[in-house]
């Protein structure tokens, strides 16, 4: 079976994306022997650092856009609408149309240069504004959660079966528009909405992870970071330099699974092998 991977930005810092671009990376994707799909919170990513390099972003944007011109997941937002919607149609639903992904592409350039038109660029600044500031509140509020928990081991299945019905009733259908049903539709279907389950745990594991382990770091990205792990729904490996937060989510979500998390270093070893 070709490998689906996943990429988390952390692995294009410094002389990472020196190192991954000079790899045989470009090759197998050329070749089909492995399978790069994107997350909308990747590509979220890779656009802000463009406001900070834009040099730098442009070069790593091409390479990027060379590689994987096609296969871009759906947005979070997106997915968890058509599954609690009850719209699922296709089989391939939970990625972006081809459309989606060439507007994306060729608009990336003009948003980074100060192109895009004032109201668009400043919904983009202010949504960014907002996102920063509710990251950071979730993040005040986990390590004030765990000052009144002791260190355990609490298991996560348990946990996720406790509190997922909470956790759509509670937070998707406050932070959602037209989401009245969700909580229905869960109920009654399930077992069609992978990704939401996928979601939740992961949600789920990052809020719970600091009271397993109280000497692990917060930062105000960890959740919406490991966030993409959901994503494994549909992937086989996440490579990722992030050895702090989102690997120990992953040994977290993913322990007694194939699936696979990668540092580069690990990753371009793996491509050597293929």
């Amino acid at each position: 079976m070709i490998p689906r991977v996943i990429f988390d930005k952390s692995i294009f810092h410094k002389d990472r994306f020196t190192n991954l671009k000079s790899s045989s990376l470009a090759s197998h994707v050329a070749s089909g022997s492995i399978q790069l799909i994107y997350t909308a919170h990747f590509v979220e990513e890779m656009l802000r650092y463009g406001f900070i390099n834009p040099s730098h972003f442009r070069t790593q944007w091409n390479y990027l856009t060379s590689l994987n011109s096609s296969k871009w997941f759906k947005h979070t937002n997106a997915l968890l609408a058509i599954e609690l919607g009850n719209l699922i149609t296709g089989r391939k639903y939970y990625l972006q149309s081809q459309k989606e992904v060439q507007q994306a592409i060729q608009g990336a350039p003009s948003m980074i240069s100060g192109k895009m038109p004032p109201d668009q660029l400043g919904r983009a600044n202010e949504q960014i504004r907002q996102n920063n500031l509710n990251s950071e509140e979730l993040r005040r509020q986990l390590i004030e959660t765990r000052t009144k928990h002791p260190q355990a081991n609490y298991d996560l299945e348990e946990f996720v079966n406790q509190k997922t019905e909470w956790y759509i009733e509670k937070g998707l259908m406050n932070w959602h528009p037209h989401s009245e049903r969700y909580l229905s539709v869960w109920k009654s279907n399930h077992a069609k909405c992978r990704f939401t389950k996928s979601h939740i745990r992961a949600a789920l594991a990052t809020l719970l992870l600091p009271n397993v382990d109280h000497q692990l770091k917060l930062d105000r990205n960890d959740k919406t970071d490991a966030e993409q792990l959901a994503f494994l729904e549909w992937g086989d490996i996440f490579v990722s330099d992030d050895m702090k937060f989102m690997k120990r989510a992953f040994e977290f979500l993913y322990h007694d699974t194939p699936k696979q998390f990668m540092n580069s270093s690990k990753f371009i070893s793996f491509l050597q092998q293929l």
